[in-house]
């Protein structure tokens, strides 16, 4: 009787499992096959072959007539999006039925994480939207630069004396961290992120807590993205008790000397305390102006760091790349006495290698969005006439990766050009081909400081040093399988090299 009931239970699972991965088939749109508890994401929770964002490359690249791929994220079925004009429909015109994050969040285990907007959808997402529309006023880069030239300065003290100075090679995802951390610090909370000199400095220990690749970290990352529904059983948070603890107590002083000393300072918290001060405690109690604070670390640091170090990269591997570079940037610096708006401004061709470092080494795989009610796309191929409706609550995938190396797009696509971004040839880069930044009404709002701290740290270094390869570097570049961000799969080492026309000028 015992084998009767256990033989009824498989088949029960095996017939719910073929029915919930039958949804794209019942339909009739095409996919790749799945499999049962995976559907198409096997390698990336398994076997760890491939990241998810290599696998949607290859369904994207295995149906190019279609506008769209039916996929299942696990359990879930997706449909992944191909065609740019779905791309818009998704972001701007339709931006009411997808302007939800699909990032599950429960606000009870992650307090602060959940206030990042990134997370809020819907109404909420607006009201807050618009009431931290200041933080990214147009003058806001211009206040942050002197913050930015100093950390550049401290960075480049840190790598003539610091403990790998005497080879000059440096984990340049590392350094980016240091610098880019000690950047959210003093322009977001008015402190000094000790990053250079403290070993154990505590805003760059909670990045690495949130980010850094390691087995729990993946999984964390997996069951926010993936498997959301695990979390009601096993509530693992995805920033711990402890870093949240920590995080509340740095800035938690910032904010009680201010208020108790009614100090004001000119940065991000500032605005924050302002809201507070304007709106009330009870809509902006200390998680809430804390969280923000926690938004200002994670999207101001992580990002920015692995592009910048990712840019270093790329102009190691292409020496006239990064002769060029240096060229514009020893012109204006000739004009200038040291990194100010001019010279951020006016680098032109650097900001060029930014963009194109962006586009090959996206620091984000892809978009997903949530439906909010009924939605209809055309049909699949141009030779259909089938409309498909997706139901409230759909999840639609933007593979951002994929479309970024997509050579009908971007010309040999594997070829790092940051020429493709100058005035003469950007223009003819199709709308909503490139999505480093996102789009419409959520395009990171963020996306102006984070370029301005990159090419605050690259001038720093390229005005100084040439960058070069070293027997530990990998090419080409290997990246880990198990992170959502784009993350190196081991350090990523460079060499810098004192420039020899510097020398001989001294």
């Amino acid at each position: 009787m015992i084998q009767f009931y256990i033989a009824a239970i498989i088949l029960l699972l095996c017939l719910y499992f073929k029915y919930k991965l039958s949804y794209w088939f019942r339909k009739e749109i095409e996919g790749p096959s799945p499999i049962p508890l995976f559907g198409n994401l096997f390698d990336f929770v398994v076997t760890k072959k491939k990241h998810f964002g290599e696998i949607y490359k290859d369904i994207y690249d295995a149906y190019p007539a279609a506008r769209y791929v039916g996929i299942y994220r696990m359990q879930q079925p997706a449909l992944l999006i191909r065609d740019l004009d779905l791309i818009k429909d998704i972001l701007v015109t339709s931006f009411n039925t997808f302007n939800m994050n699909e990032f599950s969040i429960d606000p009870h285990l992650d307090p602060l994480i959940a206030v990042n907007p990134f997370c809020i959808p819907g109404e909420e997402w607006k009201r807050k939207r618009q009431q931290l529309s200041p933080l990214f006023a147009q003058n806001r880069n211009k206040t942050a630069i002197p913050f930015i030239n100093d950390v550049s300065k401290r960075m480049i003290e840190y790598m003539e004396g610091g403990p790998e100075s005497s080879k000059m090679e440096f984990d340049v995802k590392e350094l980016c961290a240091k610098f880019t951390t000690d950047n959210v610090a003093a322009v977001a909370f008015g402190i000094d992120g000790e990053s250079f000199t403290n070993p154990n400095a505590p805003l760059r220990e909670i990045g690495d807590e949130i980010f850094k690749p390691t087995f729990m970290t993946g999984l964390k990352q997996q069951i926010v993205l993936f498997m959301p529904f695990m979390n009601k059983f096993f509530r693992i948070p995805f920033v711990s008790s402890e870093t949240d603890k920590k995080f509340r107590q740095i800035v938690g002083q910032v904010v009680d000397n201010r208020e108790k000393n009614k100090i004001k300072r000119d940065d991000l918290l500032q605005v924050i305390l302002d809201l507070r001060e304007k709106h009330g405690k009870e809509e902006w109690d200390d998680t809430a102006v804390i969280g923000n604070g926690m938004t200002f670390l994670t999207e101001g640091y992580e990002t920015s760091s692995t592009t910048m170090s990712m840019t270093l990269y790329q102009l190691a591997l292409n020496p006239e790349v990064q002769k060029r570079a240096q060229l514009e940037i020893d012109q204006l610096l000739a004009l200038n006495s040291e990194i100010n708006e001019n010279v951020i401004n006016n680098t032109e061709y650097l900001e060029c290698c930014i963009m194109e470092t962006v586009r090959m080494h996206c620091p984000v795989f892809h978009m997903a969005k949530i439906s909010l009610k009924e939605h209809e796309f055309p049909p699949q191929y141009e030779s259909s006439s089938k409309t498909v409706k997706l139901p409230e609550g759909t999840c639609v995938v933007i593979p951002v990766y994929a479309i970024h190396l997509d050579k009908n797009y971007f010309p040999d696509p594997m070829k790092y050009n940051p020429d493709r971004w100058n005035k003469e040839n950007k223009d003819s880069i199709p709308k909503y081909a490139f999505l480093g930044f996102s789009d419409g009404p959520r395009i990171c709002l963020g996306m102006k400081f984070g370029i301005t701290q990159v090419k605050g740290g690259l001038i720093a270094i390229l005005s100084k040093y040439n960058v070069l390869p070293t027997d530990k570097t990998d090419v080409p570049f290997k990246f880990s399988k198990s992170t959502f961000n784009l993350q190196p799969q081991d350090c990523l080492w460079l060499k810098f090299e004192k420039r020899k026309d510097l020398v001989n000028k001294e």
